[in-house]
């Protein structure tokens, strides 16, 4: 599949599928964060319930060198890490997410996961990109279990989005990209009439690209409903 066209994008729906049961606790991880918010490069507690809940999945994430964020490789051979500049020999996409709150309160009242930090809060959605990433990662995982899923994905946790210069250099530096044929941003809008990647067919605030990816479903939860 190449990354300038859309006519070659298979027909074909992968078979994975988000259960009752990691729906409801993705949405209590979701909750979980919103509840403390971090900014950016203090994102340890998040780095932290990330890391966690992959290993527990079975997979292998690597926190970047910074300290926080991290990276989680998925169907790659066992045990294989890329090397500076290596590529498998199919290339890997990567699914990205921003993990990093605001420096402003939050104002909202009477709701059970308002944040618990006094001027921070997840005001911009990053707490829903991370776990629809992290969702997402863990229904591959079970796909590549099965022997389904039919090329290597890289889940990219990038920390201090909302600073600058911004966290993208750091993880950049430290390789993220290495190996990868391309990568797609997570973004959740109130607005979204149908979701997948948020550089699919969902609306995206500041698209970089032309690429659509082939994935499509129901329209995801706005953040103040989950």
């Amino acid at each position: 599949m190449s990354l300038e066209s859309e006519t070659d994008l298979p027909g074909d729906v992968l078979p994975g599928a988000l259960s009752e049961s990691l729906h409801a606790e993705l949405v209590e991880f979701r909750r979980d964060l919103h509840m403390h918010p971090e900014l950016g490069n203090q994102e340890f507690r998040t780095t932290a319930a990330i890391k966690e809940r992959l290993e527990r999945a079975g997979l292998r994430p690597r926190v970047l060198a910074t300290g926080t964020g991290l990276i989680c490789d998925i169907g790659l051979p066992e045990g294989q890490r890329l090397a500076e500049g290596e590529r498998p020999a199919v290339p890997l996409l990567a699914l990205r997410a921003d993990i990093d709150a605001l420096p402003i309160p939050d104002t909202k009242t009477d709701c059970p996961y308002r944040s618990t930090v006094p001027d921070r809060a997840h005001a911009c959605g990053h707490d829903v990109h991370t776990s629809v990433v992290l969702g997402a990662g863990l229904v591959l995982a079970d796909l590549h279990a099965k022997g389904l899923l039919p090329r290597p994905v890289r889940l990219l946790f990038q920390p201090a989005e909302e600073v600058m210069p911004g966290g993208a250099l750091g993880a950049i530096a430290d390789g993220v990209l290495d190996g990868s044929a391309g990568s797609s941003p997570c973004t959740a809008t109130p607005r979204s009439t149908s979701a997948g990647s948020g550089c699919g067919t969902a609306p995206s605030p500041a698209p970089a690209t032309g690429w659509r990816s082939p994935w499509t479903g129901p329209a995801g939860t706005p953040p103040g409903l989950t």
